[in-house]
């Protein structure tokens, strides 16, 4: 049977145990950082901290990123990578979420925006196997859109407002102990590509969620910023 995968965050939902990582941003402080997936614990600032207000997460484009440490649980499994989220500029490539592995560009799994002169602004969902193997498509913002990105260990599947939207075949993952970014790649050792914006109802899964899960997360929309 499939677990309750819902997004309301008032009522207490039942946890999937495979959902390892919850960020809700439902406190006004720190604690707003909190992981309320099966895996618990805290994500921390690396530079700066994103401001939280009304369960939205702020992000400055300029330091703000999260990261949250390294499980093994994370890593060598099928995962499923979901948020809302809001972009406020639409002319740079910025990185959403993923964890970086070696000590170059790469990262075992990332859902990241980038913007194209012929295409205008794109969502990527890419893996490292080696090799590199990504999935990209269009999007539009000035509005929520709830993007995701799933693996079940031979296929990268694409969605945006629950819609698949794209799939590539990958059979391999490189991995480390890297810790899980929010808001900012670790490229080289150092954080770039920061996002602008709002983030909530952010989730990794150690499964790949199917297409009706993925829509049910889609299913219930954010109120807009205020």
């Amino acid at each position: 049977t499939s677990s309750d995968t819902t997004s309301e965050s008032t009522t207490g939902p039942s946890i999937d145990p495979d959902l390892l990582v919850w960020l809700r941003f439902e406190a006004p402080d720190r604690d707003a950082f909190a992981n309320d997936g099966v895996l618990a614990g805290t994500a921390s600032c690396t530079a700066g901290c994103p401001s939280v207000a009304d369960c939205l997460a702020t992000f400055d484009g300029v330091d703000d990123c999260l990261a949250y440490p390294h499980h093994d649980e994370l890593v060598d499994t099928p995962v499923t990578l979901a948020a809302w989220v809001w972009s406020t500029l639409d002319s740079e490539g910025m990185f959403l979420l993923g964890k970086a592995t070696g000590d170059g560009s790469q990262n075992t799994w990332e859902l990241y925006l980038n913007h194209e002169i012929l295409t205008g602004q794109r969502l990527g969902f890419e893996m490292y196997g080696p090799p590199d193997v990504a999935v990209s498509t269009p999007i539009t913002f000035g509005s929520w859109r709830h993007i995701a990105g799933t693996w079940d260990g031979s296929t990268l599947t694409s969605f945006v407002d629950g819609q698949q939207v794209g799939a590539a075949d990958n059979t391999s993952t490189s991995f480390d102990e890297h810790a899980v970014q929010f808001g900012c790649d670790h490229d080289d050792e150092a954080d770039a590509y920061h996002f602008q914006g709002w983030f909530t109802d952010v989730r990794i899964y150690r499964r790949a969620l199917d297409a009706t899960e993925v829509a049910e997360l889609a299913a219930i929309v954010p109120a807009d910023p205020g």
